[in-house]
């Protein structure tokens, strides 16, 4: 069907547009700055704004499932919604004036302001007293949505780069910031569509990236600040806790953020620390085939975090110092540890002529990861020189353990690998257009240990009905094996 009809499917995936011209009923008319916006079953999928000869132009989504409605508003006239069928088409609209008794005036900032490829969402229009950070306020935003791992979107379609006053600090780790950075400290968030972020390159080639740049308040501009969060229970396993803290300075030339948590609940540390750009270094095939993590062993058929016992620590610091106008130094350290363990137990009945046959199977997991990294980049972006040196050196050291006893068959499995990671990659762009990059040798080693025994069938004399782990296993501790 994909090579029969290559008309046909072009024709189907061609993007649908919605534009006309709005005016005034009475004076005939453009109006301009008047709020469009496309809605699927009550819920905003495009918004556009009236230029000054009236024009608005809104891109359809892709089978939106119901039929759209169109809404027109403005201050001065009547709101107007019309439901339009999903296709390309032009719709002319034409504004009744109304009249608005003002019983006071106060005097205050758009909620929402356009200028050039840059829309402007001011923060506390759109948060309540339930946004404590600022990935609580993004997701109030029209256009904008936060993905369960975290990622920014907008208008359905990840974000490039994520900016603080400018500055580009956490690279695609920003959920270290939009978790920890308060609603209230934040005062506009900055959508800037067609960014190209090399000078030299802006009034020559064209860019489709999307970038969100967040404008502080004065206040959290003018001291360092932090942020803070625990969380204590007691359930049947034991004690369960969460400690976080955060502290944050932003200055014109120099921003830090640095955090350190730990608890036992669930791996949080890998939320704040995933890569949402999906730059995570060299590639390690050896890392890619083995899945060290698992080592094969089963899973009860519930939540992770009702049967898995962990311990889970992170500390990240992250720091940008603007050198000049036209060129900045950064660096990014961070470790995390995650010890991960549960025992899962299993038994099966098979009817037979003979008699019943009862197999019982007992495994003990447990899983360690160290993962340190650092990065170093400096960058020279001006209207003749785009130089940019980045350093990074990660490493990652997984050691696995698994015991499985069946009735009274017990094998032990022992895994290690350690992964070392070493690059720095040069890049140089002129004004000639030429465009040269220099990477010295990388580094990329993965040594494997293996290990695995067997013990013999036991007596009968010697059996267990509830095997227990070996002696250099820890049992899980606060945690009761799942049982099935």
């Amino acid at each position: 069907m994909w090579f029969c009809l290559p008309g046909l499917y072009l024709s189907l995936s061609a993007q649908q547009i919605v534009q006309g011209t709005v005016r005034s009923e009475n004076e005939k008319t453009p109006v301009e700055r008047v709020v469009v916006r496309l809605s699927v079953r009550g819920q905003m999928k495009a918004y556009a704004l009236t230029n000054e000869k009236g024009e608005y132009e809104l891109h359809l989504p892709a089978d939106p499932g119901h039929p759209p409605v169109l809404s027109f508003e403005h201050l001065s006239y009547e709101k107007v919604e019309q439901e339009i069928v999903p296709r390309s088409q032009t719709r002319d609209v034409w504004l009744r004036e109304k009249a608005i008794q003002i019983r006071e005036i106060t005097v205050s900032a758009p909620q929402i302001r356009l200028k050039g490829d840059t829309l402007s969402y001011r923060l506390s229009a759109f948060t309540g007293k339930g946004d404590v950070s600022l990935e609580d306020a993004i997701k109030k935003l029209p256009g904008m949505e936060i993905t369960p791992a975290g990622a920014i979107q907008y208008m359905g379609k990840n974000i490039d780069r994520f900016y603080i006053e400018g500055l580009n600090m956490l690279g695609g780790k920003y959920s270290l910031a939009t978790r920890s950075l308060p609603a209230t400290s934040v005062s506009e968030v900055e959508i800037i569509e067609n960014h190209q972020q090399i000078r030299q390159q802006q009034d020559r080639i064209q860019s489709e990236d999307v970038v969100v740049n967040i404008k502080l308040t004065q206040k959290a501009k003018l001291k360092p600040f932090g942020t803070s969060d625990a969380a204590l229970g007691y359930a049947e396993e034991g004690w369960l806790y969460h400690l976080r803290f955060t502290a944050m300075v932003f200055s014109p030339r120099f921003q830090t953020i640095s955090t350190a948590r730990t608890g036992n609940y669930r791996p949080s540390s890998e939320r704040e620390l995933v890569n949402h750009s999906g730059h995570t270094g060299i590639p390690n095939k050896a890392f890619s085939l083995l899945d060290i993590s698992s080592m094969g062993s089963s899973a009860p058929p519930v939540r992770e975090d009702r049967y898995q016992s962990i311990q889970d620590k992170m500390i990240s610091a992250n720091t940008i110092h603007k050198l000049s106008e036209n060129a900045s130094l950064k660096l990014n350290v961070e470790y995390a540890y995650l010890r991960n363990q549960h025992a899962y137990s299993t038994q099966s009945t098979y009817y037979t002529n003979e008699g019943n046959v009862i197999v019982t199977e007992e495994s003990h997991p447990l899983v360690k990861t160290h993962r340190p990294e650092i990065s170093l980049d400096y960058i020279l972006n001006d209207s003749a020189l785009y130089l940019r040196n980045h350093l990074l050196a990660k490493t990652r050291f997984d050691k696995n353990h698994l015991d499985v006893q069946k009735n009274a068959q017990r094998i032990g499995q022992y895994r290690e690998a350690h992964q070392v990671d070493i690059s720095n990659k040069l890049e140089v762009k002129n004004a000639s257009e030429s465009i040269s990059g220099i990477s010295p040798p990388t580094c990329n080693t993965t040594p494997l240990r293996a290990a695995g025994s067997f013990f013999p069938t036991l007596r009968p004399d010697r059996e267990r009905a509830s095997p227990r782990p070996p002696p250099d296993i820890p049992s899980t501790p606060g945690k009761r094996p799942v049982s099935y």
